[in-house]
């Protein structure tokens, strides 16, 4: 059953993110045990860490229900997807890095307009 288990988180974790979406909806079965199209805290729990089960639970009425889970599967919406890099409207993390013609040391946490980072090699 454990393995069952990840092998659906993985599959939810690496599908495309649409609202209905295949992937939610055969990961809303897998934790809805009991089949009453609820997720209670502790079925969520045997699959999930529960301090989602809060951000999950939008109502606060105790359940997720497919609604709630497919938004929180969105990216950006829920926790952070592994993989899905960061969350629109984080900051940058304090990075600096020399500029490739002047040499001069860009701050890149402070840089506020949209910016392309090319990685390579120039030789």
């Amino acid at each position: 059953m454990a393995a069952l288990g990840l092998a659906g988180i993985m599959f939810a974790q690496n599908a495309p993110r649409r609202p209905g979406s295949m992937a939610a909806r055969e990961f809303f079965r897998l934790i809805d045990a009991n089949s009453d199209h609820r997720i209670s805290a502790m079925e969520w729990s045997a699959f999930c860490k529960p301090a989602d089960f809060k951000a999950a639970d939008t109502d606060k009425d105790g359940h997720v229900v497919p609604r709630e889970l497919h938004h929180f599967m969105q990216p950006g919406q829920g926790a952070p997807i592994r993989g899905m890099g960061p969350v629109v409207g984080t900051p940058a993390p304090k990075v600096s890095a020399k500029h490739r013609d002047t040499g001069k040391l860009i701050n890149l946490s402070k840089v506020s307009r949209p910016t392309v980072l090319i990685f390579g090699s120039y030789t």
